[in-house]
């Protein structure tokens, strides 16, 4: 695994804080840079943002790694935030840390950007355990057969080798619609997969879980201390509400940080 720089994007005040000890472990272990980038709508504000941001970059630095900040300007976060994003960066973003005002959905930014970037966005949501983000011991990968899921299996693979842990694929389906016979064709297909990492030599672990809370199920498969990855299917508006987002339910929910897989 690889990266050129570790960008920690911050979208509401306080939340670079609380992505600063994942983004600094990851850029240490990577021997990569951090930049701290924030956005704000109009250039007056810029002042305030950057003394905020050489504070927090100062404290990074007394940790060993180098930092540099960077403020935009523009009334569209997320605009700003895609248009700061390089293909070789790795990016870092915390979630609301208050109560959801988005029918309990992750904030709409991070949520946004997600969806959006070409790179995968590492999101902690405001259940991780900040203090110790990085201490894990397995990663998960939701896998539903989808291309973009059959796209990312690279993506998390390379942070179980980067983490030295075991990656646990995981199909949820519905115990309502699955019979004996398909769950069986859904185990038989992560084995397939599972066996082609293992003869890469990773260690490799496979389930099909029935439940209707797929989120729920994932989470209850983690456990306390996994990465979990996670492709989003772009949903948006109504149809998102109804149907739910899997993505925003694991960022919100998971007590470490959560790999979103976008849609480029």
């Amino acid at each position: 695994m690889r990266a050129d720089r570790v960008l920690v994007a911050v979208d509401t005040d306080g939340e670079i804080e609380r992505a600063l000890p994942a983004a600094t472990g990851l850029a240490r272990a990577l021997g990569a840079p951090v930049e701290l980038v924030t956005v704000v709508p109009v250039a007056d504000d810029v002042p305030d943002a950057e003394a905020t941001l050489h504070q927090l970059a100062e404290r990074a630095r007394s940790g060993g790694a180098t930092v540099s900040v960077a403020v935009e300007v523009d009334d569209d976060p997320v605009r700003a935030l895609l248009a700061e994003i390089g293909p070789g960066d790795l990016v870092v973003m915390a979630t609301s840390s208050t109560v959801y005002a988005h029918d309990h959905y992750v904030g709409s930014v991070a949520e946004t950007l997600a969806r959006e970037a070409e790179q995968p966005i590492v999101l902690l949501g405001p259940a991780c355990d900040v203090d110790s983000p990085l201490d894990l011991d397995r990663v998960v990968m939701a896998y539903d057969e989808s291309d973009r899921a059959r796209a990312a299996i690279p993506l998390a693979a390379s942070w179980a080798r980067f983490l030295r842990a075991t990656l646990w694929l995981v199909t949820v389906t519905s115990p309502a619609t699955t019979d004996p016979a398909e769950r069986a064709r859904l185990f038989g297909a992560l084995q397939r997969i599972g066996h082609q990492l293992r003869s890469c030599s990773l260690d490799v672990e496979w389930d099909v879980v029935e439940a209707d809370d797929v989120a729920g199920a994932i989470l209850d498969r983690a456990g306390p201390k996994a990465l979990a990855v996670v492709v989003t299917r772009g949903r948006k508006g109504l149809d998102r509400i109804a149907k739910g987002s899997v993505a925003s339910d694991l960022t919100r929910l998971a007590p470490r940080p959560v790999v979103v897989v976008g849609s480029p």
